[in-house]
This record gives structure tokens, C-alpha cells and sequence, in this order.
């Protein structure tokens, strides 16, 4: 994965390592990505090249992703009291 300076919004690009489709591995995968309000979007048309906006417009085949960080509980941990 690399991350190119001086792109706005901010791009990565990442090549495939493994896969379910073999013809796939190998590809590169441009994207764009954000991180506001701890929230990581990323957004991909599969193209050739990063799309511009994180918005779907018209037919341009945007995939977009919103990660939250979830602090996950320990498995039968009893639940936090509160005072």
C-alpha cells in the first residue's frame, strides 16, 4: 500500500495480495480516503484512478466504506456498573 503526498482528498493505493478471484491478485486498487469525528472512509470506483469526492454521482460506480473503531468486551465479562 502507498500512500502518495500532496493529494487532496488523500489517496491510497493498494495492491492485491490475495484473493478470492485469482485474476485479481496483483491489481491495483485506487482509492481516497478521510478521517473525521473517529470515523475512516474510504471510497473506490475500481478504476484506473482515485475518484475525486467521497459522493455517489450519477453512474460512476463509487464504493464507499465508514469504519468506527468498536471497543469490544471480553466474552462473559459481566457488564459495567455505573455509580
Amino acid at each position: 500500500m502507498t500512500l502518495p503526498a500532496g493529494k487532496n482528498p488523500k489517496q491510497l493505493h493498494a495492491t492485491i495480495k490475495d484473493c478470492p478471484t485469482p485474476s485479481s491478485i496483483g491489481q491495483v486498487v485506487f482509492a481516497i480516503f478521510k478521517i473525521e469525528d473517529g470515523k475512516l472512509t474510504i471510497a473506490t470506483t475500481g478504476g484506473d484512478e482515485a475518484p475525486k469526492s467521497f459522493e455517489a454521482t450519477g453512474n460512476n460506480g463509487l464504493t464507499r466504506f465508514e469504519l468506527r473503531k468498536v471497543h469490544s468486551q471480553k466474552r462473559d465479562a459481566p457488564p459495567p456498573t455505573t455509580k
